[in-house]
Protein backbone atom coordinates (compact mmCIF):
# COMPACT_ATOMS: atom_id res chain seq x y z
CA UNK A 1 0.00 0.00 0.00
CA UNK A 2 1.21 3.52 -0.70
CA UNK A 3 0.37 6.33 1.71
CA UNK A 4 0.44 9.84 0.20
CA UNK A 5 0.90 12.87 2.45
CA UNK A 6 1.81 16.53 1.98
CA UNK A 7 5.35 15.57 2.97
CA UNK A 8 5.76 12.70 0.53
CA UNK A 9 4.72 9.11 -0.12
CA UNK A 10 5.59 5.98 1.81
CA UNK A 11 5.16 2.27 1.31
CA UNK A 12 3.21 0.61 4.10
CA UNK A 13 3.30 -3.13 4.59
CA UNK A 14 0.18 -3.76 6.55
CA UNK A 15 -3.52 -4.14 6.09
CA UNK A 16 -6.10 -1.49 5.24
CA UNK A 17 -7.71 -2.28 8.59
CA UNK A 18 -4.46 -1.42 10.39
CA UNK A 19 -4.31 1.95 8.63
CA UNK A 20 -7.92 2.68 9.59
CA UNK A 21 -7.11 1.89 13.24
CA UNK A 22 -4.14 4.29 13.21
CA UNK A 23 -6.09 7.23 11.76
CA UNK A 24 -8.77 9.48 13.25
CA UNK A 25 -11.66 7.99 11.25
CA UNK A 26 -14.19 10.02 13.26
CA UNK A 27 -12.58 13.34 12.46
CA UNK A 28 -10.06 14.22 9.79
CA UNK A 29 -10.12 11.02 7.76
CA UNK A 30 -12.91 9.27 5.87
CA UNK A 31 -13.01 6.30 3.55
CA UNK A 32 -14.34 7.20 0.11
CA UNK A 33 -13.74 3.95 -1.78
CA UNK A 34 -12.70 0.40 -1.04
CA UNK A 35 -9.01 1.25 -1.19
CA UNK A 36 -8.96 4.98 -0.42
CA UNK A 37 -8.96 7.05 2.76
CA UNK A 38 -8.71 10.84 2.48
CA UNK A 39 -8.09 13.74 4.84
CA UNK A 40 -11.19 15.91 4.47
CA UNK A 41 -9.74 18.82 6.44
CA UNK A 42 -7.74 19.77 3.37
CA UNK A 43 -9.66 21.60 0.62
CA UNK A 44 -11.50 19.13 -1.60
CA UNK A 45 -14.08 19.19 -4.38
CA UNK A 46 -16.70 16.44 -4.53
CA UNK A 47 -18.17 15.54 -7.88
CA UNK A 48 -20.55 12.71 -8.74
CA UNK A 49 -18.13 9.80 -8.48
CA UNK A 50 -14.81 11.39 -7.62
CA UNK A 51 -13.08 13.68 -5.16
CA UNK A 52 -10.45 16.26 -6.12
CA UNK A 53 -7.79 16.66 -3.45
CA UNK A 54 -5.81 19.77 -2.55
CA UNK A 55 -2.83 18.58 -4.60
CA UNK A 56 -5.00 18.20 -7.72
CA UNK A 57 -5.21 14.41 -7.59
CA UNK A 58 -8.57 12.75 -8.20
CA UNK A 59 -9.70 9.71 -6.22
CA UNK A 60 -12.81 7.61 -6.80
CA UNK A 61 -15.90 7.80 -4.60
CA UNK A 62 -18.06 4.69 -4.45
CA UNK A 63 -21.81 4.63 -3.87
CA UNK A 64 -21.18 2.62 -0.72
CA UNK A 65 -19.17 5.42 0.95
CA UNK A 66 -20.70 8.52 -0.68
CA UNK A 67 -23.25 9.38 2.04
CA UNK A 68 -20.62 8.87 4.76
CA UNK A 69 -18.23 11.15 2.83
CA UNK A 70 -20.89 13.84 2.30
CA UNK A 71 -21.74 13.86 6.02
CA UNK A 72 -18.06 14.14 6.97
CA UNK A 73 -17.54 17.00 4.51
CA UNK A 74 -20.55 18.85 5.96
CA UNK A 75 -19.15 18.45 9.49
CA UNK A 76 -15.75 19.64 8.32
CA UNK A 77 -17.15 22.76 6.62
CA UNK A 78 -19.40 23.56 9.60
CA UNK A 79 -16.38 23.30 11.91
CA UNK A 80 -14.45 25.90 9.90
CA UNK A 81 -17.01 28.66 10.59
Amino acid sequence: MIIHTAMGSWDFYGTFKEVRELLDMDGAFVQCHQGYIVNIQRPVVLEHDSLKLADGAWVPVSRRYRSQLEAALERSVAGRF
